[in-house]
């Protein structure tokens, strides 16, 4: 019996960047925003992982930043703005 295994991914939206996840977390997206706003200087990247995504690509991103938080879509479109 040939078994099958079907593995279904969504996308997944991050945020990289050590200031900007730490900020994310302690104080949410609107202190965040703020901050972008104010001009303060946060170095962040972002990274849609989507299921055509090359894990390499995303493991050498990853690898360059070290932190992240995991975002949601909503999140991902207003820091996007920001850029």
């Amino acid at each position: 019996m040939l078994t099958e295994i079907l593995i279904i991914m969504k996308t997944v939206y991050f945020l990289f960047g050590k200031e900007a996840s730490e900020m994310l977390t302690a104080e949410g997206m609107e202190s965040l925003k703020e901050a972008l706003e104010e001009g303060d200087d946060l170095s962040f990247a972002l990274y849609e992982f989507t299921p055509d995504t090359n894990p390499a690509e995303f493991l050498h991103s990853f690898k360059i930043w070290g932190e992240y938080s995991v975002i949601t879509k909503e999140e991902f479109i207003e820091l996007k703005e920001c850029l």
